[in-house]
C-alpha cells in the first residue's frame, strides 16, 4: 500500500482541524477560559500532530508539537490566558496553516518562519515555568514543559533506552505500563496489530520505528506484536496508525506481561519469580506449579482471546486518555463514531449533474412523443411516462442540491477577520452572522468570499468609529459589525451593515467633482452611494494598508455583477 494515497484525506482533516481550532480560540475568553473549547484546542493540535507525524511532514509535526505542550498546560489551568496569549496561538495556526499548504504543493515549509514560531513558543513555554517555579517552587512536581524548549524536537524519543535480556532479568521495579511513563519518560506499549495484509505488515513496522524504539517483533499471518517505547501515548500512535488501517485492527496489551513473556522463555523457575511485581501477582499461581513455557503459552491465549474495540479516528475525535488495565486484560481503545458525510470530488458531482440533465432531457422527447400516442391504448405506457417527468424532477432537484454550500463556509472566515482588524485599529467591534444556514451554490460561494471581505474591511477602516468618537456621539463602545443572507425570491441577497458614521454626501460629492464625474445637486443619496464604485475613488484622508488607495470597490461590483448580482448602499 502506497502511503501517498492517504495524503488528500490528511490534508482535508487537517483544513477542518485548524478551522476549528481558529473557531474555539476566537471563541475562547481569556478571563473565563470553557473547559470544552480548552480541550477542543488541544483535540485539535493532537491530531495533526499525529498525522503529520506519519506522513514525515517534520516542521508541520514539531510547530504542533511545542504548540501542544503550551494548550496542554493551558487546559490544566497550568497557565493563565491572556488575549496576548490567544493571539500567539491564532498565530501559530496561521503558520502551521501555511506548512500544510508548501505540502499540499511538495514544497517544504518556510524554514525562518518555522523557527520564528517555534521560538516565540518556546519563550512563552520558558515564561510558563518560570512562573510556576515562583509559585510552588524550586521543590515542586509541577508540570513540566521542558518538551517545549526544543522546537525541532520529534516524537521519536531524543534517546530510546534499551534493555538486555539480562538487564531485564535484575530490574526490580515495575514496567511502564499503558499511559504511565517510566523514570525515564518514556512509555512502553505492547502493541498487537491483526488482519493485516502483508504489505502491511513491514509499513506498519517502519511506522512504530519513526515513533521510537521497537523490541520484540513477532510478525505473524496478517498480524504484528511489537514492544514500542516512546514518548508517544496509546492516543498518538493509534492516531499514527489509522491513517493507514483501521482502528479496530489495534490493540494494546500489557507491557510487563510481553516483558515476562520473554524473559521466563530462557529463565529457571526461580528467575520468573523475581520478575517485576506486577507481573508477579498476575502469574503468581501459576508460576509455582508451570514452566517458563507454560506461562508463555498463557500469556499468548490471554493475547488472542482479548477483543479490541476500535478507536475514533484522527478525522472525528481523539478517545480520552485511557486507563491502565490489569495484567491479564489488554488496554483496549474506544469505539468508534460513525461518520455521517464522505468526501467527495466537485469533478465526479458535476459529472453526476450532467448525465441528469440528459436523462431530463431524454425524459422530455419522451413526454413530447407520448402526445401523440391514443390515451384510451396507450394509458399504462402514458402513466410510465408521468411517474418518470415525477421522478426526474425530484433527482434533479437533490442531485442541484449536492453542490449546494452554507453560507457558514464564507461567514466563519469573518470573526479572525473583524478580531485582527479591529485590533489593529484599535477599535471595538461586535460581530453578528445571521443566516449562515442559507445555502449557495459551491461556485458562488468561492467567488463572493474576496468581495465581501473587502467590504467588511472598508466598512472597519471607513465606517466604525474610534471608541472615544462613539462614546462622545452617544453610541455605545462597540461598535456592531453585521453579516446576513437570506433567500428572496429566487434569489440570494446577502447584506454587510454596520452602525458607524455612515457615508457623508457632501464629502463624496465634493470628490466626485475634483475626480471629473459627472454629478448633480439632484442626485438621491443611492445615486451618490454608487459613485464609490467608480475606479480610483476614494474619500479617505489617509492611505493605510487597509483601504484608501481607491482601489478594490470597483473590482467588488465588477466580480459582483460577473456573478449575475447587483450592489445596492443605502445610507
Amino acid at each position: 500500500m502506497d502511503i501517498t494515497e492517504f495524503y488528500q484525506t490528511f490534508f482535508d482533516e487537517a483544513d477542518e482541524l485548524l478551522a476549528d481550532m481558529e473557531q474555539h480560540l476566537l471563541l475562547l475568553d481569556p478571563q473565563n477560559p470553557d473547559q470544552e473549547q480548552l480541550n477542543a484546542i488541544f483535540r485539535s493540535a493532537h491530531s495533526i500532530k499525529g498525522g503529520a507525524a506519519t506522513f514525515g511532514f517534520v516542521k508541520l509535526q514539531q510547530t504542533t508539537h511545542v504548540l501542544e505542550n503550551l494548550l496542554d498546560s493551558a487546559r490544566r489551568h497550568e497557565m493563565v490566558l491572556t488575549d496576548d496569549i490567544i493571539n500567539l496561538f491564532l498565530e501559530a495556526k496561521d503558520i502551521m496553516q501555511q506548512q500544510l499548504d508548501a505540502h499540499k504543493n511538495s514544497q517544504e515549509p518556510d524554514e525562518e518562519t518555522f523557527n520564528y514560531i517555534c521560538e516565540k513558543l518556546r519563550q512563552l513555554a520558558l515564561e510558563v515555568k518560570e512562573e510556576q517555579s515562583t509559585q510552588l517552587g524550586e521543590g515542586s512536581d509541577s508540570v513540566s514543559l521542558a518538551e517545549s524548549n526544543a522546537p525541532t524536537e520529534n516524537i521519536t524519543p531524543v534517546s530510546a533506552v534499551h534493555h538486555t535480556d539480562d538487564e531485564l532479568s535484575k530490574e526490580n521495579q515495575p514496567l511502564a505500563t499503558a499511559n504511565t511513563p517510566n523514570t525515564d519518560g518514556l512509555y512502553q506499549h505492547h502493541i498487537i496489530l491483526s488482519d493485516l495484509k502483508e504489505t502491511d505488515i513491514d509499513l506498519m513496522l517502519d511506522e512504530l520505528k519513526h515513533l521510537g524504539e521497537v523490541s520484540q517483533v513477532e510478525k505473524q499471518h496478517h498480524g504484528l506484536e511489537a514492544v514500542l517505547k516512546t514518548t508517544a501515548t496509546q492516543e498518538d500512535i493509534s492516531a499514527v496508525l489509522c491513517f493507514v488501517i483501521e482502528p479496530e485492527q489495534i490493540s494494546f496489551a500489557n507491557v510487563a506481561a510481553t516483558e515476562e513473556k520473554v524473559t521466563s522463555t530462557d529463565k529457571t523457575q526461580e528467575q520468573a519469580e523475581h520478575s517485576p511485581s506486577s507481573v508477579t501477582e498476575s502469574i503468581q499461581p501459576a508460576a509455582q506449579t508451570e514452566q517458563p513455557a507454560t506461562i508463555e503459552k498463557n500469556v499468548a491465549e490471554l493475547n488472542k482471546n482479548s477483543q479490541a474495540d476500535e478507536v475514533t479516528k484522527v478525522a472525528t475525535t481523539l478517545p480520552p486518555t485511557a486507563t491502565p488495565a490489569p495484567a491479564r486484560k489488554p488496554v483496549v481503545a474506544q469505539a468508534k463514531t460513525e461518520s455521517t458525510s464522505i468526501r467527495v470530488a466537485v469533478e465526479k458531482v458535476d459529472q453526476l449533474i450532467n448525465l441528469v440533465g440528459e436523462l431530463v432531457i431524454t425524459q422530455s422527447m419522451l413526454a413530447q412523443h407520448s402526445d401523440t400516442l391514443e390515451p384510451s391504448i396507450h394509458s399504462d405506457l402514458l402513466s410510465c411516462i408521468a411517474q418518470l417527468q415525477r421522478n426526474s424532477r425530484d433527482l434533479q432537484e437533490s442531485v442541484m442540491s449536492i453542490r449546494m454550500m452554507p453560507m457558514e463556509y464564507v461567514f466563519s472566515r469573518f470573526p479572525r477577520v473583524v478580531r485582527d482588524l479591529a485590533g489593529k485599529m484599535h477599535k471595538k467591534v461586535e460581530l453578528n452572522m445571521i443566516g449562515s444556514s442559507t445555502e449557495l451554490d459551491k461556485s458562488l460561494i468561492e467567488k463572493i468570499i474576496d468581495p465581501l471581505t473587502h467590504l467588511v474591511r472598508n466598512s472597519l477602516d471607513h465606517g466604525i468609529e474610534m471608541p472615544a468618537d462613539r462614546i462622545a456621539a452617544g453610541k455605545p463602545e462597540a461598535g456592531q459589525l453585521t453579516l446576513s443572507a437570506e433567500h428572496q425570491g429566487g434569489n440570494i441577497c446577502i447584506e454587510v451593515t454596520d452602525d458607524g458614521a455612515g457615508l457623508n454626501r457632501e464629502r463624496i460629492l465634493k470628490k466626485a467633482i475634483s475626480s471629473g464625474l459627472a454629478v448633480s445637486e439632484n442626485m438621491s443619496n443611492e445615486e451618490v452611494a454608487m459613485l464609490i464604485f467608480a475606479p480610483g475613488f476614494s474619500t479617505a484622508e489617509v492611505v493605510t494598508d487597509v483601504s484608501g488607495r481607491g482601489v478594490g470597490m470597483d473590482v467588488v461590483k465588477r466580480n459582483i455583477q460577473e456573478m449575475g448580482g447587483q450592489i445596492q448602499i443605502s445610507f
